[in-house]
């Protein structure tokens, strides 16, 4: 990705990139699936 083009979703409303991510992942994601992440802490020993 190229300055400009960072440049230009950066100087994107608010709403209007809502709607463009939401488009995207629709495109990519299966409907069905659901993904799920754990967080682990090191530093309370979870390891």
């Amino acid at each position: 990705m190229t300055f400009e083009e960072l440049n230009t979703l950066y100087q994107l409303p608010l709403f209007e990139l809502i709607q463009r991510s939401r488009q995207t992942h629709e495109e990519n994601w299966p409907a069905a699936e659901v993904q799920l992440c754990t967080l682990l802490s090191i530093k309370t020993g979870g390891c």
